[in-house]
């Protein structure tokens, strides 16, 4: 039995496995730019501690109408009140959240709270 090749096989050459491999890593590439991006920008928990601790700070404030200044895990907190000049009838809430070794401001929340007044 003799077995004939009549046809022969294509391989893929050198240049074309390169070209293929180089697009596949620019691919590869521009996706791992876009996940980091996401990442980086995605709020970090300790930001997010953050901001629930300022949004409770506020909230008493609102109840107990008095300033406030404490520490909590390196981050100092302010609670401000202040009254509006055209009106009356609303105050003005500003918590902050600054890093306590360098006093750089993180965030900042403001909150206007109108005033019951007994007619």
């Amino acid at each position: 039995m003799k077995f004939k090749l009549n046809h022969t096989v294509r391989a893929s050459s050198l240049v074309e496995v390169l070209i293929s491999m180089v697009i596949l890593l620019l691919v590869f590439g521009i996706g791992m730019m876009i996940f980091t991006n996401l990442v980086r920008s995605s709020k970090s928990k300790q930001s997010k501690v953050i901001a629930h601790e300022m949004a409770v700070l506020a909230h008493q404030a609102l109840e107990e109408d008095r300033e406030q200044q404490f520490e909590k895990a390196g981050i100092y907190y302010t609670v401000e009140q202040e009254d509006f000049s055209t009106y009356s009838d609303r105050v003005r809430i500003k918590v902050t959240a600054q890093l306590s070794d360098n006093g750089k401001i993180i965030d900042s929340l403001i909150v206007i709270k109108e005033l019951e007044h007994a007619n």
